[in-house]
């Protein structure tokens, strides 16, 4: 394979460039070198859903505006952890392929980054400090910081 796929210490595994896209998803069931990576994040996306349900179910959890920001968050786990399930499973396609879909990768840790910063702010802040200059910038800043992230 290319320099440009091989990682240090990873001397095997390595999935072909230039396959069918179908190839790429079937090696979702394979041993190579983006396993674990693909799985720990892939076995996640159920074990956040189940969790997030069975919280939702004990406590009445309905949506409104007091639950939004938790909708939200776990709305912005999922969608981390589903575009770096993409971009491992899928990145040995092409250059191209690499380059774009871990930048989708780092726009889903941004999501979830941001995700998080809502939840703290809603959830774990005092008033005082959400109606403060610290507050009030807290949330723009986060959103900003997000977009850095992915520049």
């Amino acid at each position: 394979v290319p320099s440009l796929f091989r990682e240090p210490y990873i001397l095997s595994g390595y999935r072909p460039v230039h396959q069918e896209w179908r190839s790429y998803f079937c090696s979702l069931f394979q041993c190579h070198n983006e396993l674990l990576n693909v799985w720990t994040h892939l076995l996640a996306i159920p074990a956040v859903l189940l969790q997030f349900s069975l919280f939702a179910g004990a406590w009445g959890l309905t949506l409104n505006l007091a639950s939004l920001p938790l909708f939200l968050y776990v709305l912005s786990s999922l969608t981390y952890l589903s575009f770096s399930v993409a971009a491992h499973l899928l990145q040995s396609h092409s250059e191209l392929a690499h380059y774009s879909l871990f930048f989708v990768d780092y726009v889903g840790v941004a999501v979830y980054q941001y995700g998080c910063s809502m939840g703290h702010y809603f959830y774990c802040s005092e008033p005082v400090w959400r109606h403060s200059l610290v507050g009030v910038l807290f949330l723009p800043g986060a959103a900003i910081l997000a977009c850095l992230s992915c520049a």
